[in-house]
C-alpha cells in the first residue's frame, strides 16, 4: 500500500509533464473517435480535473503513516518509549502510574458539559469526538475529553483532562504549533472525519474519476500496442488486458462477493466451520480468482485486435451481483429499502440505493440534512440546513458557469457555430470565468469554516469541469445561455 501511494504522486507528476496540451484540451472528450483516442481523452480529463483530489489523497497518506512504512519508532527508539511517556507526564502534569489506592468515579456527564462549555468559550463549540479514562478506579485516574473535528478538515483535538474521582480540571491542552496544525490538517484530509454531505459526495466523485482514470489508462495502453503485438505474434497485450479486467471489474466482483458471502451462511455457524470473517475473505479471493480466470479465458479477441468481451460480461455480472446482495440482505434480515429509510438506518439504505436500481433520489434527504429526511424535521431545524444547501447549490452553479466561460475560449465554435470569437470577447470570457470561480469560493466561505470551504470549492471545481466537458461532448448548445448577451448585441446591431 505504501509503495502504491508513493508511485501515485510520481504517476500524477509525470502525466502532467507528458500532457503537453493540458490546458487547451482541459474540457476535451471525443467518444466518436477511435477507442484509443477516446480512452486517452477520458484518461487525461479525469486525471487532470480531479488532480487535486488524487494528490491530496495519496500524499497525506504517505505523511501520516510514515512511522509505519519507516518504523524507526518501533526499532531504534523503542528503548526510549517508557522514558518519553514519563517526561511527557511531567510536562503535562497528568499521572503516569497508578497509586494503588481505590477511588470512585465522578460524573462523566458533568465533565463533558464542562468541556463543551470551554470549547464554546473559545469560539469552537462542538461535540465530543473521543473520551478516554486512564487508571480506572485509582486516585491517579483521569478523564481525557477531545473535541470532534466533524465540522472542519483538521482533526481538532482540543483535549481537556479532568481528575476522575472529583471532576477537577487538571489540564487544558495548549494551542497547536504550526507543525502540529499541518499534521492535523493532512490527517483529516486523508481520514475524512468531517460530516459535510456535499464534500463527501464530491469525494465519491473524485474516487470514481480516479477509477475511470486507471481503467482508461489500461485501455489506452492495450489499444496502442495490440496491433503491433498481433503482427509480431506476441501475447503481451492479451495478458495486460486480462490483468486490467481483473484489476478494474474483478475487484468490484470480489467486493460484492464479500457482501453476498456475509448473508449466505446461517447466523449460528455449525461446529467446525471457520469464523464468518474468514469465510468472507475466502469468498473475496475466490471471486477475484474466478474473475481473473474469466478475463484470461475471454482475452483471445485481443490478439485479433478486437475488444475483449470480458469487460462487458463482468460489468453485467457486477450489476447482477449488486441486486443479489441487496435482495439477500432483505430476505435474511428484513431490512428492505423502505424499512431502512423509514427507520433512519442510513448505512444500509445508502448501500441499497448505491448498489441497486432503486430510486436513488430517496437518499438525498439524508445527504442534505445529515439526519432524518427533511420533511420529518421541525420547521426551525430546517432553516439553517436549507439555507446552507441553497448556498452550496449556488456555489456549484457559479463554479459550473465559471468553468463554462473559461471553456468557451477554446470550444467557442461548438457552442456558437460560425459566430466568430473576437479577442475582446475572449478577454471578457476569461474575466467572467474568474468572477464565477471567485463567487463560488465566496459562497463556500459563507457556509463553512475556511479549511472546509476551500476543500469544498476545489472539489466543486473538479465536478464543474467534468459537467462542462461532458456537456461540450454531447450537448454543446446547452452552454449557449452563458453567452446569451452575444445574441442580444447582434440583434441590436
Amino acid at each position: 500500500m505504501g509503495f502504491a501511494a508513493l508511485m501515485m504522486p510520481v504517476a500524477l507528476a509525470s502525466g502532467v509533464v507528458m500532457h503537453r496540451k493540458i490546458f487547451r484540451e482541459f474540457f476535451t472528450f471525443r467518444p466518436q473517435k477511435t477507442t484509443q483516442r477516446s480512452a486517452l481523452d477520458l484518461h487525461n480529463m479525469t486525471g487532470v480535473v480531479a488532480l487535486p483530489f488524487h494528490f491530496f489523497f495519496a500524499f497525506p497518506g504517505l505523511v501520516i503513516f510514515a512511522g509505519i512504512y519507516f518504523p524507526v519508532s518501533h526499532t531504534q527508539l523503542e528503548p526510549l518509549h517508557e522514558l518519553h511517556e514519563k517526561v511527557e507526564a511531567q510536562e503535562t502534569g497528568l499521572p503516569h502510574d497508578r497509586t494503588g489506592v481505590a477511588a470512585p468515579l465522578a460524573s462523566v456527564d458533568a465533565m463533558v458539559a464542562e468541556a463543551q462549555r470551554r470549547w464554546a468559550a473559545q469560539g469552537m463549540a462542538g461535540e465530543v469526538g473521543f473520551l478516554a479514562l486512564q487508571h480506572v478506579g485509582d486516585t491517579n485516574g483521569y478523564v481525557s475529553i477531545y473535541r470532534a473535528g466533524t465540522d472542519r478538515i483538521a482533526l481538532v483535538g482540543n483535549g481537556i483532562h479532568f481528575k476522575a474521582s472529583t471532576g477537577e480540571l487538571l489540564r487544558e491542552d495548549p494551542a497547536k504549533s504550526a507543525v502540529d496544525g499541518v499534521n492535523e490538517f493532512l490527517t483529516g484530509l486523508h481520514l475524512q472525519h468531517f460530516r459535510h454531505w456535499l464534500l463527501r459526495w464530491l469525494y465519491v466523485l473524485g474516487g470514481l474519476a480516479g477509477c475511470v482514470c486507471i481503467a482508461t489508462g489500461f485501455l489506452f495502453f492495450v489499444e496502442k500496442r495490440k496491433k503491433q503485438h498481433a503482427r509480431a505474434g506476441s501475447q503481451g497485450a492479451r495478458v495486460v488486458d486480462a490483468l486490467a479486467v481483473t484489476t478494474v471489474t474483478g475487484m468490484l466482483i470480489a467486493a460484492l462477493g464479500i457482501l453476498i458471502a456475509n448473508r449466505l451462511p446461517p447466523e449460528a455457524l455449525p461446529a467446525g466451520w471457520r469464523p464468518r470473517g474468514d469465510l468472507e475473505q475466502y469468498a473475496f479471493w475466490a471471486a477475484w480468482v474466478l474473475a481473473m480466470a474469466h478475463a484470461f479465458w475471454r482475452s483471445t479477441p485481443v490478439a485479433q485486435c478486437r475488444m475483449a468481451p470480458a469487460w462487458c460480461e463482468q460489468s453485467w455480472a457486477i450489476a447482477a451481483m449488486a441486486v443479489v446482495a441487496a435482495v439477500l440482505n432483505w430476505v435474511t434480515t428484513g431490512d428492505h429499502l423502505l424499512k431502512t429509510l423509514g427507520a433512519g438506518y442510513w448505512p444500509v439504505a445508502g448501500g441499497t440505493c448505491s448498489s441497486s436500481p432503486a430510486p436513488r433520489w430517496l437518499w438525498w434527504p439524508r445527504a442534505s440534512w445529515g439526519g432524518a429526511p427533511g420533511w420529518c424535521l421541525p420547521r426551525a431545524s430546517r432553516r439553517r440546513p436549507m439555507r446552507d444547501a441553497l448556498l452550496l447549490a449556488a456555489a456549484m452553479l457559479a463554479a459550473t458557469a465559471g468553468m463554462g466561460w473559461l471553456a468557451l475560449d477554446v470550444h467557442w465554435e461548438q457552442v456558437r457555430g460560425a459566430d466568430p470569437l473576437a479577442p475582446s470577447t475572449a478577454r471578457l470570457l476569461h474575466a467572467l470565468g474568474a468572477l464565477g470561480l471567485a463567487a463560488s469560493l465566496a459562497l463556500c466561505l459563507t457556509v463553512d469554516h475556511a479549511s472546509m470551504a476551500s476543500l469544498v470549492w476545489v472539489m466543486a471545481l473538479a465536478a464543474a469541469a467534468l459537467a462542462v466537458a461532458f456537456t461540450l461532448t454531447w450537448r454543446p448548445r446547452w452552454l449557449g445561455p452563458l453567452v446569451v448577451w452575444r445574441g442580444l448585441v447582434r440583434s441590436v446591431k
